[in-house]
C-alpha cells in the first residue's frame, strides 16, 4: 500500500482581505508543477512522514511555482470590526440597526427590536432575494417571532437568530461562498 502526491493542478479558494475596500476579494489560488510532481516526489509508504529529503529537497521546492490572481466578484462588504455599540463596513461605521445583503447596505433599518421585527421585518428581510437570512440579536442569542419564522421557511428561505459575533462571522463565510445571505444586525 503506496501513497503518492497527487499530480493534478489544484485551485484553492481564499479570501484577501487589505486596509483598502477596493482591494479587497476572493483570490484563486493555482499551483502549476513544472514538472508531475510525482516524479519529483518519492511514494511514502502508509504511516511514514517525509523526510528532508523528499517533500522539502531543493529540486521539489523549485520546480513549483505559484500564480495569484484576484477575484473580487461578489464581494462589496467587508466586515472590518464590531464591537457591542457599533459594527464597521468597509470604512462606515454604523451605531444603530441595519440590513447588510451583497448587493446593498441599508444603514437606516427602522427595526431595533425583535418585536419591530416581528410587524415589520418581513419586508425588509426578502430585499435581495435571499436564500438564508441571519440576525444578530446582540450579546446573546434571542429567538424571534415564530410567524416571521414560518412565513420565511414556507417560502423557502432559511432564517437563524444568533448573538451579534457569531451572526456577523457566519455573513462572512456565507458571502465569501457567493451565496445569496442577508444579515440584519439589531443594535
Amino acid at each position: 500500500d503506496v501513497l503518492t502526491w497527487p499530480p493534478a493542478r489544484r485551485r484553492h479558494r481564499a479570501l484577501i482581505t487589505n486596509d483598502s475596500p477596493s482591494q479587497s476579494g476572493m483570490a484563486f489560488v493555482q499551483s502549476f508543477p513544472r514538472e508531475p510532481l510525482h516524479e519529483a516526489v518519492k511514494p511514502l509508504a502508509r504511516g511514514s512522514a517525509p523526510s528532508d529529503n523528499t517533500l522539502n529537497s531543493p529540486s521539489t521546492l523549485q520546480n513549483l511555482t505559484m500564480r495569484l490572481t484576484q477575484d473580487d466578484r461578489g464581494i462589496n462588504f467587508v466586515i472590518r470590526s464590531f464591537s457591542e455599540s457599533q459594527v464597521t463596513v468597509n470604512d462606515r461605521q454604523l451605531e444603530r440597526s441595519f440590513l447588510l445583503t451583497p448587493d446593498a447596505l441599508e444603514a437606516e433599518v427602522p427595526i431595533d427590536d425583535l418585536e419591530t421585527l416581528a410587524t415589520e421585518g418581513e419586508s425588509w428581510l426578502l430585499r435581495d432575494d435571499p436564500e438564508v437570512v441571519i440576525v444578530g440579536t446582540g450579546e446573546r442569542t434571542r429567538m424571534g417571532p415564530a410567524a416571521l419564522s414560518a412565513s420565511l421557511m414556507r417560502q423557502g428561505i432559511g432564517i437563524e437568530y444568533m448573538d451579534t459575533a457569531a451572526a456577523l462571522r457566519t455573513y462572512t463565510v456565507l458571502a465569501s461562498e457567493l451565496r445569496r445571505v442577508s444579515l440584519l444586525v439589531l443594535l
